[in-house]
C-alpha cells in the first residue's frame, strides 16, 4: 500500500470538522464513497480507527485525535513550504529526452 497523499489529510480534516460523509463530499466536490475510501486508507496506514461510527453519528477516537493533529502539522508544513521562496524553484532547468531509434527492441 502506498502512503497517504496530501488530499487524504485534507479530507480527514474536513470530515473531522463536518462529521458527515455527504457534507464533506459536497465541500470537497467529490463523492461520499471517495471520502470514506480516503479515511479508510488513513486508518489502514496508521493501523488505528480514526472514527467511531454509531447510531448517533461519528466521533473521533483518541487515536483519531492524534491522527488529526498529525494531519494539521503536515498540512501546515505543506502550506509554509508552498509560501516559501523555495516553492517552485527546486526543479529548474532543461530536460532532454532521448529515445532509441527502434523502441520496439525494448518493449516486451
Amino acid at each position: 500500500m502506498s502512503g497517504p497523499r496530501i488530499s487524504d489529510f485534507q479530507t480527514l480534516l474536513v470530515f473531522a470538522r463536518m462529521r458527515s460523509f455527504t457534507k464533506s463530499a459536497r465541500y470537497l466536490k467529490t463523492t461520499p464513497v471517495a471520502v470514506l475510501n480516503r479515511i479508510n486508507k488513513l486508518e489502514e496506514y496508521f493501523g488505528v480507527k480514526i472514527f467511531r461510527r454509531g447510531a448517533t453519528g461519528v466521533e473521533l477516537t483518541a487515536e483519531g485525535r492524534n491522527v488529526v493533529k498529525i494531519a494539521e502539522e503536515i498540512l501546515g508544513a505543506f502550506k509554509r513550504f508552498n509560501a516559501s521562496p523555495l516553492a517552485g524553484k527546486a526543479l529548474q532547468g532543461k530536460i532532454r529526452i532521448v529515445a532509441s531509434e527502434v523502441p520496439g527492441e525494448y518493449i516486451a
